[in-house]
């Protein structure tokens, strides 16, 4: 069984150097193959490992229906019925690596029908299942998915740099740095639609860090596009060319739909945006906010070293002045520099920064995102 939840957690660079240099059995080379060509958006492939399903030995049923569900999801023709037909099978299933594994898989077909509630129940079972098993890196991936549900459930009008800050943090402790990955890149977002443009910059490279191994994966060219994304904001257009340039070697439909919002936004096409059926919803987001002018809420230094302190915890107002400004500067004035700096941002985003309890902290709900970033 180790060797099954050792191909289920790793990513596609580790799943080439398996099958290049280690010896499998035959259906954990089935696994194994049936995960490169998921990772790597080879319908071709998925479609012949799907057929051949029929005729294996060892874990026939488990493999045989993760291999139908990665298909489909690929293909992108995923329907209600097919998922909770699914969920029925995966129920009568004992071994818990195997349930865990599809309770995880059917997390994402629940997210593509935009059914996050059940997403998030189903995500909940799989971090318990495998976390139990000793498949720790799949576990975080997904708790990790589980907290991405509960962003998109709430429409992405809810702060959670602090739930995507505990993830990676615990995704580096058990060595699953593509989802550490995931997480700096979700924060970056979090800062980037905050405003707080140097802090979604420098996450976004940290995030890259840990993503760079899953080259030519899914998740490595959204990363590539928020990247893309952000280079425009910041008025880098040149390295956004090259981002962009880099987007067109993806084999993802998601992508494609991506590189047309991106186009929009560096003024390269006037097609319509309509008809884009495959985005996810944070580009969905990205697309609504075309004619939203981001420059009105870019933060000043200082905001942005309030928003990063409190995106740790609550503070007291003299931590927060004591971070921010030293003590080379008498209080009182200290004091009043803090006061006018809090107001500037609060009238950028009232409700943000709210003050319980004798300290600051980041609010839970931003209402304005609703109002600028939804239809």
């Amino acid at each position: 069984m180790r060797e099954f939840i050792r191909i289920g957690e790793a990513n596609l660079s580790e799943l080439l150097q398996i099958k290049h240099f280690e010896e499998a059995s035959p259906s954990a080379k089935f696994h194994l193959d049936l995960m490169i060509a998921y990772h790597k958006g080879d319908l071709a492939a998925l479609d012949l490992l799907d057929r051949q399903s029929v005729g294996l030995q060892e874990y026939q049923k488990e493999l045989s229906l993760l291999a139908h569900l990665r298909l489909k999801r690929r293909q992108h023709i995923l329907d209600l019925e097919l998922v909770q037909t699914a969920e029925s099978q995966i129920h009568k299933i004992t071994n818990e690596f195997w349930k865990g594994e599809l309770y995880f898989f059917l997390g994402l077909c629940f997210e593509d029908l935009n059914l996050h509630s059940q997403s998030i129940r189903v995500y909940e079972i799989a971090t318990k299942l495998l976390f139990k098993v000793g498949a720790k890196r799949k576990s975080v991936k997904s708790l990790h998915n589980t907290i991405a549900a509960q962003d998109r459930e709430g429409k992405l009008t809810k702060l959670m740099i602090s739930d995507y800050q505990f993830v990676a943090g615990r995704a580096i402790e058990v060595g699953e740095f593509s989802i550490a990955g995931i997480g700096y890149m979700n924060i970056s977002r979090e800062y980037q639609r905050l405003g707080a443009l140097d802090l979604a910059v420098y996450f976004s490279e940290r995030a890259f860090k840990y993503l760079k191994d899953d080259i030519a994966s899914l998740n490595y060219f959204l990363l590539i596009a928020h990247q893309c994304d952000l280079l425009i904001q910041v008025g880098r257009l040149q390295e956004a060319q090259l981002k962009l340039n880099e987007l067109r070697l993806s084999p993802f439909k998601e992508i494609e739909e991506t590189i047309h919002v991106l186009n929009k936004k560096m003024n390269l096409t006037d097609a319509n945006l309509e008809d884009l059926d495959h985005l996810n919803l944070n580009w969905q987001e990205r697309k609504n906010s075309l004619s939203f002018d981001s420059k009105k809420i870019g933060l000043g230094e200082i905001e942005t070293q309030i928003i990063e302190i409190l995106s740790q915890g609550p503070a007291e107002r003299e931590e927060l002045i004591s971070q921010i400004y030293g003590d080379k500067v008498d209080f009182e004035t200290l004091l009043n520099r803090f006061k006018v700096c809090l107001s500037r941002l609060r009238k950028k985003w009232p409700g943000l920064v709210i003050y319980e309890k004798g300290k600051y902290r980041i609010s839970n709900e931003v209402a304005i995102f609703k109002n600028v970033f939804q239809n």
